[in-house]
Order: C-alpha cells, then sequence, then structure tokens
C-alpha cells in the first residue's frame, strides 16, 4: 500500500513533539509498504528555525512539508495557519507517492477536514484518527458555547468528517462511545492508543542514586496539565529531600515560573523542552514520574497520554493523579494512582520515599514489561495495518 499519514504537528525523533506517525510510518515501512508523513513547517511547537517545504527524509521516513503561515499558540494568526495548511493540503501532491489511501490525523479538525478533501477528489479511501475530540475539548476548556459561530462550524466538520470516513482510528479508550452518539457504527471504529518507539528508548538503567529523590515532569504546560498542583505539592515537600523537575513548554509555564519565585518554592527546576531522543536520557535521571488530568465531563470518553507511555517505558514508579478511566498505571500496577490534589500527591511521593529501592524497581519493572507487551508501536503498526486494508477493501 501506497498510505499519507497527514498530521501538521507530527516530527522526527530530531524535534520535541509527537512522534508517533514517525515511529508508525518506519514499522509499515518495514512491512513493505510505501509511507510518508504529511505534515506543516510551521506549527505551535516552533521546532526548526528552517523553512522547510516538500520532501525531506528523516532516518528512513519521508516527510512532506506542507507551507503554512508561523505563529505564537495563543495568536489569531494560529487559525489562519490551520486554514492555510488545509487548503494547501487539499491540492498536494507528491511524487512517486500517489496515495491507496489517506490518513487525516486531527490536532485540529481543518487538518482531518483537508485529508478528508485529498482523498475525495483522488477517489481513494479516508480514514480518520481522533487524537483529540473537537470540538468538545475546546467547550472543555475555554469560555465557548454550542451557540457560538466557530463551534457551530466545527460541529459541521465533525459530522462531515465522520460521513466521510471509511474507518475510524481513536486514541481516547471510550470515544467509540462518544462517536456512536454522532450516529457513528462501532463496526467503523478502532481504538488505537498511544505507545512507545522501544527503537528510541535507550537501554534501562537502575535508578541513579540522586542525592535528592527527583520527581519529573515532562509535556505541556498548558491550562489542562495543572501543573499549578504539583507546584503545591512541591511547597508541601519544601521539608523533605525531594525536588520537583518540569520539562516542556506552554502557556502558563511564566506564570508558574513566576509563582514558584514569588512563592519561594526552590525545589522546583523548570526545563526547557527537548527532542524525543533527548528525552530518554533525561526521564532516566528521575526516581518517579507525575503528571495530573483534573475531573472533566472530557475525560468520560478516555484518554491516551503519550508522557504516561513514556514514563512507564523508563520502568520507573508514576503518580498518576486523576480518575482516568483504562489508566495504564493502574492496569500494570506500575505507580501509584491518586485523586487531582496536592495533599495526594504529596502523600504518593512520601509513601514511594518510605519504599525501599528494590520495590520501587519492581514496581517500575511491572511498568515496562506492560508497555512492552501492549504499546509498542510495532503491535500498534500492525493494527493500523488492517485498518488500512479494510478502507481499500471497503469493509466496515
Amino acid at each position: 500500500m501506497k498510505i499519507w499519514l497527514v498530521n501538521p504537528h507530527a516530527v522526527p525523533p530530531s524535534e520535541g513533539g509527537g512522534t508517533r506517525h514517525f515511529s508508525i510510518a518506519k514499522e509499515l515501512s518495514r512491512k513493505g509498504h510505501e509511507v510518508v508523513v504529511v505534515a506543516s513547517d510551521a506549527h505551535y511547537l516552533g521546532n526548526s528555525t528552517e523553512r522547510r517545504v516538500g520532501l525531506i527524509d528523516h532516518d528512513g521516513v519521508p516527510f512532506f512539508y506542507i507551507p503554512a503561515p508561523p505563529y505564537h499558540p495563543h495568536s489569531r494568526k494560529r487559525f489562519i495557519n490551520h486554514l492555510v495548511f488545509a487548503s494547501r493540503l487539499k491540492r498536494a501532491t507528491i511524487p512517486g507517492f500517489e496515495p491507496d489511501v489517506i490518513m487525516g490525523s486531527n490536532p485540529h479538525l481543518w487538518a482531518a477536514d483537508g485529508a478528508r478533501a485529498r482523498a475525495a477528489s483522488l477517489g481513494i479511501p479516508f480514514v480518520l484518527e481522533l487524537r483529540d475530540l473537537w470540538p468538545e475539548a475546546l467547550l472543555t476548556y475555554s469560555q465557548f458555547t454550542e451557540s457560538q459561530p466557530i463551534i457551530r462550524w466545527m460541529r459541521r466538520i465533525e459530522s462531515r468528517l465522520y460521513r466521510a470516513a471509511n474507518q475510524i482510528v481513536v486514541t481516547p479508550t471510550r470515544a467509540a462511545d462518544y462517536l456512536c452518539t454522532h450516529g457513528v457504527e462501532r463496526e467503523r471504529v478502532h481504538a488505537i492508543p498511544h505507545g512507545i518507539d522501544l527503537d528510541l528508548t535507550p537501554t534501562i538503567t537502575p535508578t541513579p542514586e540522586n542525592d535528592t529523590f527527583t520527581v519529573m515532569y515532562a509535556g505541556a504546560h498548558g491550562v489542562a496539565n495543572a501543573l499549578d498542583i504539583l507546584l503545591e505539592s512541591a511547597k508541601q515537600l519544601m521539608d523533605a529531600n525531594v525536588r520537583f523537575r518540569l520539562v516542556g513548554s506552554g502557556p502558563v509555564k511564566p506564570t508558574l515560573i513566576e509563582r514558584a519565585r514569588a512563592e519561594g518554592i526552590a525545589n522546583v527546576e523548570f526545563l526547557d523542552p527537548v527532542s524525543k531522543k533527548d528525552l530518554f536520557p533525561l526521564l532516566q535521571s528521575a526516581d518517579a514520574f507525575t503528571m495530573v488530568t483534573m475531573p472533566k465531563a472530557l475525560y468520560k470518553w478516555g484518554n491516551s497520554f503519550n508522557k504516561m507511555f513514556d514514563y512507564m517505558a523508563m520502568a520507573r514508579p508514576t503518580i498518576y493523579a486523576g480518575s482516568l478511566p483504562d489508566c495504564p498505571v493502574a492496569d500494570a500496577d506500575g505507580g501509584l494512582v491518586v485523586p487531582p490534589n496536592a495533599d495526594a500527591i504529596t502523600g504518593a511521593i512520601r509513601t514511594l520515599l518510605s519504599m525501599s529501592p528494590s520495590d520501587r524497581e519492581t514496581m517500575g519493572t511491572r511498568a515496562r514489561k506492560f508497555v512492552e507487551q501492549n504499546h509498542s508501536t510495532l503491535e500498534l503498526a500492525n493494527q493500523f495495518e488492517l485498518v488500512f486494508k479494510s478502507a481499500l477493501r471497503g469493509t466496515i
């Protein structure tokens, strides 16, 4: 098969961000398929200072870059970037890579809709990948309401995508239930969560003998990540031999830094984002990891977090503060699951501190084995291959 994987935010491991489609493309290529990742040369991560246009090889995986205007994550130019990418995608051609099937991912709806339109113009099957439930996520984390024009527009695009897709891949574990409320046949929906590219992970090393017990968070610094709760936990642990290291970037990071300075929370270190291949050696320096999700109606459909699998692959315990259904940390018994508040996180960290190093290592080993057995990108690529074959057969 010749396959286009469309995701404007896709990046190779040499850059910071999501490498899911790089890894899936690599594994499908090993199985004999011709795969190209179609991405934007400008997106919210702002990884590259040079403008990239056309076909570029990244470690054997071809990326085709579509030019779009650069923007700051919270500027109005972001919307223009989305529309320009989608418009140019609808007319895109890649010499030598005429596709048999196109998959459109939805970091934003306009990208997925552009992939739908391009597949329709070529008369080939379209596969939709839902990473986020739009516009539900926007309604959850903003002041928008159903009556506003932008939401009504997104609802129309959403419905069009569901009707057009021969097959639908979802990363949220229970998104099939959501889609059924929109009239989608369950047989068309395939849950393929995020996973871990074992080719990118270094050899697992024992937990370092840090002078200070190090708890790390690596990921976006946005409203949804509730990192103010981690700061409060750090404040509560000022009397303990514990430090927090927060790796990444996002709109609330300056506010977090200012709060830590103003309140004298000295046991928190803020680090810049790093590329995926540089991330894992950094993660190996931690004793444990943590992340928070606040109770939101959106999460009743489940979720699948890249960072959680990255943590678990490092064979360290993870403290997950939230109530996510189908939680891998809980399923693996690879850490501690607590309510999303500072007292609970502080208590979990003190619990880990009270454990012997060998008990913490056993917990981390269970996490690593769980992702190896259930979430390797090789296994995920096998599932994608079946979805694409079904799309080409026109079956549901």
